[in-house]
């Protein structure tokens, strides 16, 4: 039980962190809340709403990126660059006024399909309570789901950085003109990633119930598990096929997830990849300046932090979305185990043979917009990119511009 109460303690602390700066940011309007399920047992259970007061904030959002391209990026024009790099100045204001036209992008998506938001959490829910916590509590523990809070407070740190180091380098307009865009972007792809973890928790349960049945048949019963006889071959299969019937559902909801997720991501990782780009060049127009002092090494550590709040959640969901395929892989494994065991059983055959079928045709892929994978092998690409075109800018730097005025 004590168990138990610790896992539940993580899960709400993750999820009202996430849900306080999500709703900050533009990325929950809905409304939610946290009820208990049961007075008998420790279970709690989300049930999502429509917040015409969520979509009045993202409007003031809307309305303040507006404020902040009309007023704000023009100030850039008046800042210090490294060398007076013209080239770098004109990225820098281009960047900025992208990055604040994809943040109102982004926030009003999320205002204007908030109903799908809600559909696809009340799926989640109905989910959990059409299986209970038997196939969900059939997973990690307190220590490994402690770990998820850790990129989060990684996260905090970057931010946390970047605030103090932009604040001493006297980059103040810089930091007006990115605010919403660097934040707004960073925790999406943070949430995106928390997402996944929790549709491969769903998809860990089911896995390790397959391994129960494969060793005992598993009863489900009003919400309740049971070690049946483990001569019951009925059971098993009876058990198999509610299996195979919650990976169909959960495998439904993660296709939504994907789906509604596709078009943001595809903006956000395209927009982050130029920004990082800019933000190494800024460091190494900075390094290759002979007047070098303390002032000088601060930029160059905002540099690397403004490189990190890029990079850092593209790395985080990429990482997110290799482990969930792992995950899923598995359950193909663990069905072909099975049927090795029962090979004399044709009834139990036939079943595993379907549920391999429906395995080969369901798959899941989580891509921005088909156009690239969000795996670990995005990361590749990011970095070569990086590298081709930082070598590309740097050949823009005019010869006469070594030095200061």
């Amino acid at each position: 039980m004590k168990s138990k109460e610790i896992l539940l303690k993580i899960y709400l602390i993750i999820f009202r962190i996430n849900y306080i700066i999500s709703s900050l940011l533009g990325l929950a309007p809905c409304s939610i809340k946290i009820v208990n399920r049961s007075a008998q047992r420790i279970d709690l259970t989300l049930i999502f709403s429509y917040s015409r007061v969520g979509c009045a904030y993202n409007i003031v959002l809307i309305m303040l990126c507006v404020v902040i391209i009309v007023i704000g990026v023009p100030l850039l024009e008046e800042m210090q660059y490294p060398n007076d790099s013209k080239t770098l100045k004109t990225i820098t204001i281009t960047l900025s006024t992208m990055g604040n036209i994809g943040a109102i992008v982004i926030i009003s998506t999320h205002a204007i399909l908030q109903r799908r938001i809600i559909k696809i959490g009340n799926q989640l829910h109905e989910f959990d309570r059409k299986y209970g916590d038997k196939l969900i509590g059939r997973r990690a523990n307190a220590f490994r789901d402690f770990r998820r809070m850790m990129p989060i407070i990684f996260l905090f740190f970057i931010w946390t950085g970047l605030l103090v180091t932009t604040g001493i380098a006297e980059e103040e307009v810089y930091i007006l003109n990115s605010s919403v865009w660097a934040s707004c972007f960073s925790w999406f792809l943070t949430q995106y990633s928390l997402v996944i973890l929790v549709l491969r928790g769903r998809f860990e349960g089911i896995n390790n119930a397959l391994l129960a049945t494969a060793k005992y048949p598993i009863g489900f019963e009003e919400n309740s598990l049971f070690r049946g006889s483990v001569t019951n071959d009925r059971l098993i299969i009876k058990n198999l096929s509610i299996m195979k019937q919650a990976r169909k559902e959960i495998h439904k909801i993660t296709r939504e997830v994907s789906r509604f997720y596709s078009f943001p991501v595809l903006i956000i990782i395209s927009y982050c990849c130029c920004c990082s780009v800019n933000s190494m060049y800024y460091c190494v127009l900075t390094l290759i300046d002979p007047e070098v002092d303390v002032f000088t090494n601060i930029i160059i550590i905002d540099s690397i932090f403004w490189t990190l709040i890029t990079l850092y959640p593209i790395v985080m969901l990429s990482t997110s979305v290799d482990a969930f395929h792992e995950e899923v892989c598995k359950t193909a494994d663990i069905v072909y185990d099975i049927m090795e065991t029962y090979a004399p059983n044709k009834d139990i055959e036939s079943e595993l043979n379907n549920f391999a079928i429906e395995l080969l045709h369901r798959r899941v892929v989580f891509n921005a917009c088909g156009m690239f994978s969000l795996d670990c092998t995005l990361l590749h690409s990011i970095f070569g990119m990086i590298v081709t075109y930082l070598l590309i800018l740097l050949q823009f730097k005019p010869a006469g511009s070594d030095s200061k005025n």
